[in-house]
């Protein structure tokens, strides 16, 4: 992928943000936790790199429809009710033809711990 805009969904101290402003990507970062956020943007500071960062909660705060062409949401776990406050808004936020990428630990007792990862790319006309 070519560096655009990104969108890093429950960034905490902003690991993937950080890396991906790094790698020449427009980020955006969002976080509930203040704590998270400012220690993110002391360690951009201190790399120098360039996040925007949000503390918000996804659940309510509205993000601007068709305006990244990544968006991130790695290892955020809700329940699914409030999976349902925040998804369709996250998903909308990716650009048509942009790619969504959620990665998170599902427990499975004859596992003890399985990651599954989805990505998939957002073709549909806005």
């Amino acid at each position: 992928m070519n560096p655009g805009k990104a969108l890093d969904i429950a960034c905490g101290e902003g690991r993937n943000a950080l890396w991906l402003a790094e790698q020449g990507w427009d980020v955006t970062a969002i976080d509930f936790s203040q704590v998270a956020i400012d220690k993110g943007r002391r360690i951009a500071a201190k790399r120098q790199v360039t996040v925007n960062w949000l503390c918000e909660d996804v659940s309510t705060y509205v993000l601007p429809e068709a305006e990244f062409d990544l968006v991130a949401l790695l290892y955020m776990h809700t329940d699914a009710a409030e999976r349902q406050k925040w998804l369709a808004n996250t998903l909308a936020a990716v650009k048509s033809g942009g790619t969504a990428l959620r990665i998170l630990n599902i427990y499975l007792p004859q596992r003890s711990l399985c990651q599954q990862w989805t990505a998939f790319r957002c073709s549909l006309p806005r």
